[in-house]
């Protein structure tokens, strides 16, 4: 069980098992609709965005670096491209990762 009860849980049948992937405290999550495996979740209440490439077994931070010190980069939503990039709506400006 996640520790601050907004872990990250995955299953491969259907939801008739399912296993610990992560304790992110994570408001939106987001498969890209092109490569299931791959999805994103994205914290409102830090400047976090991990991603996963392999459904959930290893996640990496892809949070952006702070542009505006002393605040930090805020990403506040976030889509996959059809190319595979993901493109963030953020405080300031937009930002576009390139391809998992």
């Amino acid at each position: 069980d996640g520790q601050n009860g907004r872990a990250i849980y995955v299953s491969n049948d259907g939801g008739q098992n399912i296993s610990w992937s992560i304790d992110l405290e994570m408001q939106i999550i987001r498969v890209n609709p092109t490569t299931p495996q791959q999805a994103c979740a994205l914290s409102w209440m830090s400047p976090q965005l991990h991603c996963t490439q392999d459904g959930g077994t290893s996640w990496s931070d892809l949070s952006p670096p702070n542009l505006d010190p002393p605040h930090a980069t805020l990403v506040r939503a976030f889509t996959w491209a059809a190319d595979g990039a993901i493109w963030a709506v953020a405080y300031p400006g937009v930002i576009r990762h390139p391809p998992l």
